[in-house]
């Protein structure tokens, strides 16, 4: 059986729902955190919000030990949670992606 390398969820309609239950949170944490272990992978969270509206959201659930490894926002920019709690930007990759979306910009107003 292959290794699973990385487990990627949505966040809005998925892990939090519309209404505020957080009944099976205790279940999910320690499933994702088993699969992580089992098969040494890391746990992404993609979502289309900001960096700034996640961690207002996801803040609750990281007290209640679930932690991403990393949060991809605005559905591109890369950020890695470090063990202190602090999020990392993957410079060259959000860089990049800046750049191609600054260009796709340009090239939809001419």
């Amino acid at each position: 059986m292959a290794d699973i390398r990385l487990i990627a969820t949505d966040l809005d309609g998925t892990i939090i729902g519309h209404i505020a239950d957080f009944s099976l949170l205790p279940q999910f944490r320690e499933k994702i955190n088993d699969l992580r272990r089992r098969y040494n992978g890391v746990w992404a969270i993609c979502t289309g919000r900001s960096l700034h509206s996640y961690k207002r959201i996801f803040t609750p659930l990281i007290r209640m030990g679930i932690a991403p490894d990393y949060v991809i926002v605005k559905h591109a920019y890369i950020y890695e949670r470090t063990r202190f709690g602090w999020y990392i930007p993957h410079v060259i990759w959000n860089f990049q992606i800046r750049l191609l979306i600054m260009s796709e910009e340009v090239n939809l107003r001419e």
